[in-house]
């Protein structure tokens, strides 16, 4: 069994959702959704163990602050759970309405994601000539 696979074969999701529950009750019901939502329960675990060590290293007030909670809140999505994507760009002078126009303007409608890799290849790339792209000029 692989190295990763092997981290987690001591665990079950009976296990998880009893220590996150005894951590309380906000975290039982995250990690309960974390581990229930997923087509097998297993692809929730590496979710729930960050949340296990965060309760661990942080203190299980900060799972359970009502701030906390209300952020988890806000950013969870019942299709994907927690599963997000974020960027952070950090720099200086930079155009924040410049720099969210041309990222918005990567985003795919439902109508071109439906269209997949074969059509999204043909298109113009919105960030030309990179000078760390390989063969840019």
């Amino acid at each position: 069994m692989p190295a990763a696979h092997r981290a987690h074969a001591d665990w079950s999701p009976g296990r998880l959702m009893n220590r996150a529950a005894s951590v309380g009750p906000t975290t039982g019901e995250l990690v309960k959704r974390l581990l229930m939502e997923k087509q097998h329960p297993e692809q929730g675990y590496r979710s729930c163990l960050g949340l296990m060590r965060l309760a661990r290293t942080a203190g299980r007030d900060r799972l359970e602050d009502p701030e906390s909670v209300a952020l988890i809140r806000a950013k969870w999505d019942d299709r994907v759970g927690d599963a997000r994507q974020e960027i952070v760009l950090i720099g200086m002078d930079m155009d924040e309405a410049i720099l969210r126009a041309r990222l918005d303007a990567c985003l795919l409608t439902d109508e071109e994601m439906a269209q997949g890799p074969a059509a999204w290849t043909s298109w113009t790339n919105p960030f030309p000539g990179w000078p760390d792209e390989p063969g840019s000029p």
